[in-house]
């Protein structure tokens, strides 16, 4: 599918789901125009949802030619008025196909125009309300991915439901979708990099959107002094990691921070310096630079798909992030440790089953299964564990299996892919999001900042996925973010259909408006879902609790399930390289 078909598909789809609720009141002006510091954006008007969107916009120079591999540029002025009407491309990360996370890849993505000219965001704003209201609560959303794949203009992360939403609940928002650059392209390590000082450009591609929503967004009637970002996977972890970007020094960029599967990150996120350089290395083999005399300008002059495919091939990690420059002075740790974040209200949350689908993935690239402990060491062997913490973990997962807490494994059963399986999936999802979401909250919570906890516990559609084998996996919650009732832009719907279809629409709602509340006020609890009573409490080590999403409903329960487990794994984890 190409670019401008996506863009089409997209906007004609909006017509299609719009609500009967649905203002019709005309937009001021066709097409809606704004004026920002670089110029005059021209953007398109949706009448079905009664919201302007400027597309495509640009945040940086492009990073291309000289560019590349260089730490964001402000973008440029421009003459005369720019057309904003249309997404542009992906970012290029590694190949599609390298990451086919069951439930989330989709065929059509290796058809999707995708550039290294891809530093842009996309605003949508409801139309007539702005002379009522005249600056708006901002969501920014960081894409999921690993920040190896993925992005902002992906249909599924499609604004306008939610936005929709806030319109109906007397909240009204701006949502703003971002690229930036992924894999190699943007996270790069070695010592010729580091010296250069190019080290985690994607991090600084998102400082950098963040500093152009700020000094930009009141031109499109948005607060600057009231800006969320939230992210799922890869980007809750980019959210996680602005928390304690530069030690902590916020620059009032953002106001609130939503982590989704995902939190500032303890474990397998920071290679030594010696695991850099190996890595650097086997870049600059793949690429047919490491006899260069000047790797860094020989990067820059191999052509796109040479870069792109040198990411993963014979490389353990794509993504790369350094720990010892200005934007991430120390291990995420550390900072975290020493109480040095961005102190503003967070929501971090998991999935009841985050580990399978991931487990799935790493048993599927090598065709194994998990049915003894000797395989359970074998997945965890490249964290270099002693063998007594090792036999401990797998002991502990087990008495899970055998007596489960509240968030044990649910419908999860033994599959094709080992008798094991389940107990280690539950390893794989605290390894890689549990325990350090509860980190997070003990943090927050030592620096006296509100941080709010959730759980959800929502299986997709039978049709979908298995729930014998996968549960509640990892991206589960996203249509339900997103007030994606009818599963636009997934192949296939993930919200269960047939009987339980109410239940779900219901959560849908209260979930998507628990976070454009969160946005307006710093608290989840402004929603106004009449029927909904229990009230979401801040996390505290005295209560901890989690706002539990079943399809039965809102809950509470309390944080301290695997309570041994998650302990051991953060004192395995903190203040260690790879």
């Amino acid at each position: 599918m190409r670019l401008l078909q996506i863009a089409n598909s997209l906007l004609a789809g909006l017509a299609l789901e719009a609500t009967a609720t649905s203002t019709s009141t005309p937009s001021p002006k066709y097409p809606p125009s704004v004026k920002i510091k670089n110029g005059t954006l021209s953007g398109v008007h949706n009448t079905a949802f009664n919201q302007d969107f400027f597309l495509g916009v640009p945040y940086a120079t492009p990073p291309i030619g000289k560019h590349r591999l260089r730490r964001p540029e402000p973008a440029q002025a421009w003459n005369g008025t720019k057309n904003a009407s249309t997404y542009g491309p992906w970012c290029v990360g590694t190949p599609p196909g390298i990451v086919d996370l069951p439930g989330f890849a989709q065929a059509s993505e290796k058809f999707l125009a995708k550039s290294e000219d891809c530093l842009q965001l996309n605003i949508v704003r409801p139309a007539s309300l702005l002379p009522k209201y005249k600056r708006l609560p901002v969501l920014v959303w960081f894409h999921g991915g690993g920040m190896a794949s993925g992005s902002g203009v992906d249909e599924r992360y499609n604004g306008s439901f939610l936005v929709q939403e806030s319109v109906e609940m007397g909240t009204p928002i701006i949502y703003i979708s971002i690229n930036y650059r992924l894999a190699t392209f943007g996270f790069l390590a070695g010592s010729v990099i580091e010296k250069a000082g190019l080290t985690n450009i994607g991090l600084r591609d998102q400082r950098q959107a963040l500093l152009w929503i700020k000094e930009n967004i009141d031109a499109f009637g948005g607060d600057p002094n009231k800006v969320t970002i939230f992210g799922e996977s890869g980007g809750a972890f980019a959210v996680g990691l602005q928390l304690i970007a530069f030690g902590g020094r916020g620059e009032d960029l953002f106001h609130g921070a939503i982590m989704q599967s995902g939190s500032p990150p303890l474990a397998r996120t920071i290679f030594n310096a010696q695991g850099r350089e190996e890595e650097f290395q086997k870049i600059l083999t793949a690429t047919g630079c490491s006899q260069s005399q000047d790797v860094l300008a020989c990067l820059q002059a191999v052509p796109t798909d040479v870069l792109s495919r040198a990411s993963s091939s014979n490389t353990q990690a794509p993504v790369l992030f350094t720990a010892n420059d200005d934007i991430l002075p120390e291990l995420p740790s550390r900072l975290l440790d020493e109480g040095r974040i961005v102190k503003v209200p967070v929501i971090a949350g998991i999935n009841r089953n985050e580990g399978t689908t991931i487990l799935a993935l790493m048993l599927s690239a090598s065709n194994a299964t998990l049915n003894t402990f000797e395989d359970f060491a074998a997945v965890i062997a490249d964290r270099g564990f002693p063998p007594a913490a090792v036999r401990k973990l797998w002991d502990l997962y087990g008495d899970e299996v055998t007596n489960p807490t509240e968030a044990g494994l649910g419908d999860v059963l033994p599959s094709k892919y080992g008798s094991e399986f389940p107990r280690v999936s539950l390893f794989v999802g605290d390894d890689k999001f549990g325990f350090t979401k509860r980190y997070t909250n003990q943090v927050w919570d030592a620096a006296g900042v509100s941080s709010y906890s959730y759980f959800f516990d929502i299986a997709p559609d039978k049709a979908y996925l298995d729930p014998a084998i996968y549960g509640v996996p990892h991206v589960s919650e996203i249509p339900y973010v997103f007030g994606n009732a009818n599963g636009v832009g997934w192949e296939k719907n993930p919200i269960p259909q047939g009987p339980d279809n109410a239940a779900n629409l219901k959560m849908v709602k209260l979930i998507s408006r628990m976070w454009i509340s969160f946005a307006a006020s710093g608290s989840p609890n402004n929603h106004k879902v009449a029927d909904v009573k229990c009230e979401w409490p801040v996390w505290s080590s005295a209560d901890a609790k989690s706002a539990w999403f079943k399809l039965s409903g809102l809950t509470t329960q309390e944080d301290n399930w695997r309570q041994e487990a998650m302990d051991l794994n953060i004192e395995l984890t903190k203040g260690r390289e790879w």
